[in-house]
């Protein structure tokens, strides 16, 4: 799954952009430290609904492949910016 998407939170990509620029880098990192937060709060084992892309249906995934994905990708935008 290259994307994945809660349905409260922001599409999440395996690589992000590079061309994005600084603005857009610290906009997304702050999208999903808000997603991390969502993930973390209250229960966290289980399932979420995601999605591979913004127009796919649904998929019920373990919460803790998308956490890892948000982490993966807040680490990387975070290298880039320095």
């Amino acid at each position: 799954m290259k994307n994945v998407s809660t349905t409260k939170g922001p599409t999440i990509t395996a690589n992000p952009q590079p061309q994005m620029n600084q603005q857009q880098q610290q906009q997304r990192l702050q999208e999903l430290t808000v997603l991390k937060s969502e993930l973390t709060t209250g229960d966290t084992s289980g399932l979420v609904y995601a999605r591979p892309s913004s127009g796919a249906a649904f998929l019920v995934v373990p919460r803790v492949h998308v956490l890892k994905r948000v982490t993966e990708e807040m680490e990387t935008l975070k290298k880039q910016q320095t």
